[in-house]
């Protein structure tokens, strides 16, 4: 949680659900009748209707798939080696110069 400094509680609170698998996706959902099914609209006007988990619901629905790719790309490319999906749900990458993911945090706050 440490390198989480600069983030929003929100996005602290976010993060954390995330490595705990604690988020509300479709396959963690046991209530009777609920609705497991991704359910999102893609562009050609079709309906996803695989069932949801983390891995689908971050990168392998045909609606994220595009920000996934650019997300992917721009981790690589800033930390020079190749990125896992693991590594990306789990948050579980960092840049070994400390100088470096500073200037990056400083980035995304201003970019922001």
């Amino acid at each position: 949680l440490s390198l989480l400094k600069g983030l929003t509680a929100e996005e602290k609170c976010f993060a954390w659900k995330v490595t705990q698998d604690m988020l509300a996706v479709g396959n963690r959902i046991h209530r009777p009748n609920a609705e497991r099914r991704c359910l999102a609209v893609l562009e050609n006007g079709e309906i996803c209707v695989e069932i949801q988990n983390l891995e689908h619901l971050f990168f392998k629905c045909k609606e994220v798939q595009s920000i996934h790719e650019c997300m992917k790309f721009v981790l690589e490319t800033f930390l020079d080696r190749t990125v896992s999906l693991v590594d990306m749900i789990f948050f579980s990458f960092n840049h070994r110069n400390k100088l470096g993911l500073s200037c990056a945090k400083l980035r995304s706050c201003l970019a922001s």
